[in-house]
């Protein structure tokens, strides 16, 4: 079952974004440090990129860290390439980017995930991510949006799903997840990152 209908009437709500926001079909599950870490390409604010697994590269695609930013993971059943991008703002350039690679697939099915942000502050831009997705028949199938916890992500490139991970390779305790950087702290930050335009060889695929 996708949720892009759904997505798209609740963000209409005057309180969405005031509380966590969970669409998925069942809870994402927990992957270690050391199985998820040490055999994986790490995603950082910014940051866009297309990977395809063949069984020797690294399986697993991190973001770790994540607070007032969101990832989009866009995962092609068929061929079993992912398409991961990690932003603050969701910009046109980055919009149209991420559709010339799209659609250089053939016979796709495209899984999308979405997940970042932060109860009560400016989010990025999703009427025009919803949009794009729409275009391209890319489907919701998971969004965990806001709340007030850090994630860190794993997106397994071998089945397209994602998973918690217990960076230090227990269960967390209660609160210790908790988001204690300020707004104005990531904005500083986020400012000095350059959104990074779609790599020439993935726009061409």
């Amino acid at each position: 079952m996708s949720f892009e209908k759904f997505l798209g009437e609740d963000r209409l709500s005057a309180d969405f974004g005031a509380t966590g926001y969970k669409r998925n079909s069942k809870e994402r599950q927990h992957a270690s440090r050391e199985v998820t870490l040490g055999n994986a390409y790490a995603l950082g604010l910014g940051q866009a990129q297309w990977f395809k697994y063949n069984g020797a590269s690294n399986q697993y695609v991190v973001c770790t860290g994540v607070t007032y930013d969101a990832v989009l993971s866009i995962y092609d059943v068929n061929g079993s390439g992912m398409a991961v991008y990690r932003f603050f703002d969701f910009d046109r350039a980055i919009s149209s980017a991420i559709e010339r690679s799209l659609h250089g697939i053939k016979y796709p099915n495209f899984e999308a995930r979405i997940l970042g942000m932060q109860n009560g502050h400016p989010t990025p831009k999703l009427d025009a991510l919803l949009a794009m997705l729409e275009r391209n028949r890319a489907s919701v199938f998971e969004a965990d949006l806001f709340g007030t916890d850090v994630r860190n992500i794993a997106f397994d490139l071998c089945t397209g799903v994602d998973y918690d991970i217990l960076m230090e390779n227990r269960p967390y305790k209660p609160g210790e997840l908790k988001n204690t950087l300020d707004f104005d702290s990531f904005r500083s930050h986020a400012s000095q990152k350059t959104q990074k335009s779609w790599p020439e060889e993935v726009q061409n695929r």
